[in-house]
């Protein structure tokens, strides 16, 4: 929307760059989200077996109300998906709840294509792109399942709430917007009791790609979520390839 206003009113700008050689921009993403001292996390070995969590009818439902979105590396694209949901929903919920009872993730679900964006007009080095991972839709909806009613509750969870109350990103009611409000709310009543009021604000350069797995999967074994969505997290999140 934004290229067409520009265009529109003559403020377009034109990005001339020259893109990295495939294989070289491939090796320095792998690079990045690689870990020479990666240390496998633990499963939890008390999973449920015989859990029946995805219905028919429900893949039915999402299937028949998929937006738009990019076809992953498998092919099969959302209309597809929308138009076969009928025919298709029993089975992939069957593979659905094959997948969260024995905690196995197929191996084409966490095989992502990356679409390099520039995050300059003119980009020259490598640390100038941004990687857009594509997954499989099939992926993404079973991610959903497993956000949405099993981690966004434990934001809310009266045992836990208090390590996500400043918390913006990766929850419903996050944004950038609310952090700003938010921010703005707390600068603004610390000066009705102090004078002046000094702000500090860091910026972690690649924070999201020095997380290592075993970390990550230490704090989430501490969350309460069943044993079956912290496998499956662990599961998805080994191995990954693009």
């Amino acid at each position: 929307m934004w290229d067409t206003v520009r265009r529109v009113t003559g403020k377009e700008t034109t990005r001339e760059y020259s893109a990295p050689a495939a294989e070289k921009l491939s090796q320095h993403f792998a690079g990045i989200f690689s870990d020479p001292a990666y240390e496998p996390p633990l499963l939890k070995s008390t999973a449920n077996q015989s859990l029946d969590e995805f219905s028919e009818y429900d893949i039915f439902l999402t299937l028949g109300s998929l937006k738009p979105i990019a076809t992953g590396l498998d092919g099969l694209p959302v209309w597809y998906l929308r138009l076969a949901a009928p025919w298709i929903a029993s089975q992939i919920s069957y593979i659905y709840n094959l997948s969260y009872n024995s905690s196995v993730v197929p191996v084409q679900w966490k095989l992502s294509s990356i679409t390099q964006v520039p995050k300059i007009n003119k980009p020259v080095d490598f640390a100038d792109f941004r990687p857009i991972l594509v997954t499989p839709v099939l992926s993404r909806i079973y991610e959903r399942y497993i956000v949405r009613p099993k981690l966004y509750s434990v934001l809310v969870h009266p045992d836990f709430s208090h390590l996500f109350h400043d918390q913006f990103a990766f929850r419903p009611t996050g944004s950038t917007t609310a952090a700003l409000i938010y921010l703005l709310h707390y600068l603004t009543h610390s000066l009705k009791n102090h004078k002046s009021v000094h702000l500090i604000a860091l910026d972690f350069s690649k924070a999201f790609d020095t997380v290592r797995n075993y970390t990550l999967a230490a704090k989430i074994a501490n969350l309460p979520i069943s044993d079956n969505v912290y496998n499956w997290i662990i599961i998805f999140l080994t191995d990954r390839q693009h």
